[in-house]
């Protein structure tokens, strides 16, 4: 099947689509990835005899256009290597496709991703910043962040290249889509996103990617989401509640607490791309060896640390306090110990937690560049120079 040029390798699918279906195509130079939107529908005059009704179709879908069009000519300006770029969006017939490169490779799942060691986990969640900074500088909200919509290739040499994709829910910040029209995956939702398809509020900004940023990257390093009470199906909800929710205790203190400062309830005060960015730039975490052994934090293994968020939560559930395992003194020394840069207590805390979020089945999807790229292009994921 030709479209506009582009020869298709197979039908259409529907899997892990949303409001779309896709496909691999080809011309005589290149692979790509190619979307049909289904949602929109450009009018049949011959079909429609009312010319009011054919004239409200007509002006949806002309709408529809023009934002894609100006949302996509935009993102095609954030060149970092990592953002998945629409080469070509046009109209063929009633239906509209986007058109953009094919990547090459298998995209890890999560459970991979989290058994990465530490520096490619570090370096992974830079390059995910470093693009994310740009989006949002350019004034594009991705609004459907999710572990399908972040392909992470492994590049052989330990460290992975993320490709970001999908942005078919994606607005500018300037043009906000309708309440009815917004969408996105809730367990990874903000809690203003929440509240703005119920047109309780009209808060919506870049800050809504960095929230679904916060769930993704602690799953990255632990391969869950974050532990919330099981009256709440997502984190968001327990958020709009001031519930508490769990921080897993492997993770780092100066990732957790960038992470927390991620997951706040006010936009307001969560943080933006670049100062997260910022944050891990600074961050230098010991080898996992060390980490492994107990030399890194006090003497306790990341497996002491997991086992010890287990028994306090059970304990929490039941109302029993954790165990004091320092001195006072050294109580106070935790109270006084900041991350590096944060003015926050490093020290991480444990909150009542029942059952994990349910989860859905992760499928992924591939999209974007067919560039693979290897260890001597680590120093271009992230450029932390472009931020002085």
């Amino acid at each position: 099947m030709d479209i506009n040029g582009y020869i298709l390798d197979g039908a259409f699918s529907t899997e892990n689509a949303g409001f779309c279906q896709w496909a691999f195509a080809r011309n005589l130079k290149h692979d790509f990835f190619i979307k049909k939107f289904i949602k929109f529908k450009y009018p049949d005059r011959k079909k429609i005899r009312s010319e009011a009704l054919f004239q409200k179709k007509k002006k949806k879908c002309d709408d529809f256009y023009e934002n894609k069009k100006a949302l996509y000519d935009v993102l095609a300006t954030c060149r970092t290597g990592n953002i998945m770029a629409v080469h070509e969006f046009f109209r063929k017939d009633e239906a509209y496709y986007a058109v953009s490169d094919k990547v090459a490779g298998v995209p890890l799942d999560v459970r991979q991703i989290s058994n990465l060691s530490s520096d490619a986990k570090l370096v992974l969640l830079r390059s995910i910043l470093y693009s994310f900074s740009a989006i949002h500088t350019a004034g594009i909200v991705h609004a459907d962040v999710k572990p399908e919509n972040i392909l992470v290739i492994d590049t052989c040499s330990g460290y992975c290249c993320p490709k970001i994709i999908d942005f078919d829910l994606g607005f500018l910040v300037s043009q906000k889509p309708d309440p009815e029209e917004f969408g996105g995956d809730q367990l990874y939702f903000a809690p203003e996103s929440l509240l703005y398809i119920r047109s309780q509020t009209d808060r919506l900004s870049a800050k809504i990617d960095m929230f679904s940023l916060g769930i993704l990257f602690h799953e990255y390093w632990t391969g869950a989401r974050p532990q919330i009470d099981d009256k709440y199906n997502f984190v968001c909800e327990a958020v709009l509640n001031d519930a508490p929710i769990l921080i897993d205790r492997s993770i780092p203190p100066e990732i957790s607490d960038i992470i927390n400062r991620m997951l706040t309830k006010e936009p307001e005060s969560r943080l933006s791309a670049t100062d997260a960015l910022l944050l891990l730039s600074s961050v230098d975490l010991p080898s996992d060896d060390m980490r492994s052994s107990g030399a890194a934090y006090g003497g306790e293994s990341s497996a002491d640390a997991k086992e010890r968020a287990r028994r306090e939560t059970e304990g929490a559930a039941r109302g029993v306090p954790p165990a004091d395992e320092s001195s006072s003194e050294e109580a106070a020394a935790d109270d006084t110990a900041k991350a590096p840069g944060t003015g926050r207590s490093s020290k991480l805390k444990i909150h009542m937690s029942g059952k994990k979020a349910r989860k859905k089945p992760e499928k992924a999807k591939a999209e974007g560049s067919g560039n693979v790229w290897g260890k001597d292009d680590v120093d271009t994921f992230f450029r932390p120079d472009d931020f002085d």
